[in-house]
């Protein structure tokens, strides 16, 4: 239901928005191109350190071409021994991280136009509304939603978003690339779902809970600043500002133990994933410890990478 009013709101964009998305998805593809090539650089590398052997074939086809090229037009044979793989790893690394901060800037773009246009078509709608429109929605309901909620949406929904499709699609194929390698990492992919789901599923009901919460008592709250200032004379001339501020103390109150909850809620994923990282470690060890094909090392350090990503 939620994915489905994002996706909504994300179709009432103009048209123009979708040249951005296009970019969008371009570069996460061609960032995505960069990860898997310096991975089919690192396991090669992994497996020569771990046998103690500098074997120049064990590369995959393609990087041989790739290193063709790169000769006839730079004069740059990055094969040539450990240090140029190093260099190129590096550099290869070091474009991507270029793209990924491209990408980040027109994801940031694309939140920031986003919220201009949100903000102006719902001001737009608001005032030509008709008087009953006004008479059951109050003010401080309106103006929360012209600025608070579209700023929740546009600037903290839409651009995690969108950030987060590019790590999850750079992480899946990083996990695809390593399935060829080592088909049992089917085993490890089932874990790290198992626990994205149960996180998901714990993490979902208590910030519903408390997202309600918070936009309760935020158009409560506005509602008490309106209203005191609007009488601010009263207010003076009967001394009755004791009133005003235990309704704003009341208000603000629970807004901000709304917001502590939602705030760690949303920090507890990060620990939990790092336990996963660690777990995931543990069964990976397990699973290839004993293997065969003595590329143990490699498999472990594949794993390790995509951890950290």
């Amino acid at each position: 239901m939620f994915l489905k009013k994002c996706i909504d709101l994300i179709l009432i964009l103009p048209k123009f928005f979708f040249l951005s998305f296009i970019l969008y998805f371009a570069l996460t593809i061609i960032v995505i191109i960069f990860e898997l090539l310096a991975f089919s650089l690192l396991l090669p590398l992994l497996t020569m350190l771990s046998n103690n052997v500098m074997d120049m074939n064990s590369f995959p086809n393609f990087i041989s071409t790739l290193n063709e090229y790169s000769i006839k037009i730079s004069n740059f044979d990055f094969l040539n021994n450990l240090k140029s793989i190093a260099l190129a790893i590096f550099f290869i690394f070091l474009t991507k991280v270029f793209f990924q901060f491209i990408l980040t800037w027109i994801t940031g773009r694309i939140s920031v136009d986003a919220h201009h246009f949100y903000a102006v078509r719902l001001f737009k709608t608001y005032t030509n509304r008709d008087y009953r429109f006004h008479q059951k929605n109050s003010p401080s309901k309106l103006f929360r939603n012209l600025t608070s909620e579209i700023s929740n949406f546009s600037a903290v929904i839409l651009f995690q978003l969108l950030s987060i499709f590019v790590e999850i699609s750079v992480l899946l194929s990083i996990f695809l690339f390593i399935y060829f390698i080592e088909p049992k990492i089917i085993f490890v992919i089932l874990i790290l779902v198992l626990i994205i789901s149960l996180v998901y599923l714990i993490t979902k009901k208590i910030l519903k809970l408390y997202g309600d919460k918070r936009v309760f008592f935020e158009d409560k709250r506005i509602a008490v600043i309106q209203n005191t200032f609007e009488v601010i004379k009263d207010i003076i001339i009967y001394d009755i500002s004791k009133i005003f501020t235990k309704n704003f103390d009341y208000s603000n109150y629970n807004l901000q133990k709304a917001g502590f909850v939602v705030k760690i809620v949303n920090a507890l994923p990060r620990y939990l994933f790092e336990i996963t990282g660690v777990l995931i470690l543990v069964v990976t060890i397990f699973l290839f410890s004993d293997s065969e094909k003595n590329n143990t090392f490699q498999i472990i350090g594949l794993f390790l990478l995509a951890a950290f990503r």
